[in-house]
């Protein structure tokens, strides 16, 4: 018990110490901060200290942080859900909607091929639960970071920052589809049963997510808040994310997908002013980084096979974002205010994607699951380390383009 105490005090120490130094990265040199986007490297800490690096951690222990990952998977779901405000999202041009929905789609279904082609060759086991790992990897892979686009965009010259806004947008929205699309997959593939489709069992647990997420926020927002201090707030705040969360894993559900569900109508009911919104800010950057390390203490599978996936989905992954950008530019009315390569600035997948994995890999014990978890984990370094110079050319592109049409205007 003693050492969890210490694990525990580690963890905060090393989240709030490493927050305020992966997102300050001013006096760091250029090659530094470009190569520390997102974090990546504290989810290769935990990793080191994990099992399956030096095993300062044991796997037993893993199992008593289930509290803290708890908290982080129903944080990074709340958050989300927390900016998906109805009024804010009718400002967004109708353009970027469907260049989201659209990239989002068809870059998860061609990862979704792919996955379960190199699954079958390289691991096997039942079709059912390859299925459940392509759907979770798709899903975990298909999403992009508007973190790594606003940091390295804010190196770039000023002129080239009007090209970045519906990248931002683009890259924060294509969050909700895969964070759907885990919370189908927990609803209707049943853990205890092999990981087995169940059409009345999804249906049923579906319902029951909304209801619950419902009865979730109108309880948080029957308690007076107004009467307590900034940090008994925090506390409160905290409290009901560890409670939602409990309620989803006992109930197999995808505390990713509740959380989501009770920000998404604490977002359309409380004020812009209220106080969750200043606990979520303050408590943003440190449990990111504690779920990053917490994720990479469960990475085990570190095998040839899962190398050689995990390349070939980064590699079909910027395809896809690439070339389902490039066409829909061409559909809709106002794509062509994007860059040619503006797919390859969503080539980061960020934290959430890691996330989403050890959702998964909580949520459904198994081999597929670890495999699956792994190539996330080794696709989101390699999409991590090229990240940088394709936001740069995606980005570079939308400049040189608005140079030649400004040529173009004068020379008429």
């Amino acid at each position: 018990m003693n050492n969890l105490v210490w694990i525990v005090i580690g963890l905060v120490g090393v989240g709030f110490f490493w927050a305020s130094f992966i997102f300050s990265k001013e006096r760091l040199p250029a090659f530094a901060r470009e190569t520390m986007l997102t974090g990546w490297e504290v989810f290769l800490l935990g990793f080191a200290i994990g099992p399956g690096g030096l095993g300062l951690i044991a796997a037993g222990e893993l199992n008593q942080l289930d509290p803290f990952i708890a908290l982080g998977l129903g944080w990074a779901g709340l958050i989300f859900g927390v900016q998906l405000r109805l009024t804010d999202l009718r400002k967004v041009e109708p353009f970027l909607r469907y260049l989201t929905l659209g990239q989002a789609l068809a870059t998860g279904a061609g990862l979704f091929a792919i996955f379960l082609l190199f699954a079958w060759l390289f691991h096997g086991g039942q079709f059912s639960e390859l299925v459940l790992g392509a759907f979770l990897v798709a899903a975990a892979c298909s999403v992009s970071s508007p973190t790594a686009i606003s940091m390295t965009a804010a190196r770039l010259p000023k002129t080239a920052l009007s090209k970045v806004r519906p990248l931002l947008v683009v890259a924060t929205l294509d969050l909700a589809p895969a964070l759907v699309v885990v919370g189908l997959v927990f609803c209707f593939f049943d853990g205890t049963q092999g990981s087995a489709f169940s059409p009345e069992r999804g249906l049923a647990l579906l319902i029951h997510s909304f209801i619950i997420a419902a009865l979730l926020a109108v309880m948080f927002l029957l308690i007076d808040r107004k009467r307590l201090s900034e940090e008994h707030n925090l506390v409160v705040f905290l409290g009901f994310i560890i409670f939602a969360s409990g309620i989803s894993f006992y109930l197999g559900l995808s505390p990713l997908f509740t959380n989501l569900v009770v920000g998404v109508v604490l977002a359309n009911t409380l004020s812009h002013d209220d106080t969750l919104h200043s606990a979520l800010h303050s408590t943003e950057k440190p449990f990111y980084v504690i779920l990053l390390v917490l994720a990479g203490m469960w990475w085990t599978a570190v095998g040839p096979m899962v190398w050689i996936t995990a390349l070939a989905l980064v590699a079909g992954r910027i395809a896809l974002k690439l070339y389902s950008m490039r066409v829909l530019e061409r559909m809709v009315d106002g794509g062509r205010q994007l860059a040619p390569e503006a797919g390859l600035a969503l080539c980061s997948p960020g934290a959430m994607g890691l996330a989403m994995g050890l959702n998964f890999l909580l949520g459904y014990h198994g081999q597929v699951a670890a495999f699956a978890f792994g190539v996330i984990a080794v696709s989101t370094m390699f999409s991590e380390a090229v990240a940088p110079a394709l936001i740069r050319r995606a980005v570079g592109m939308a400049e040189g383009q608005k140079k030649t049409e400004e040529k173009a205007d004068v020379a008429e």
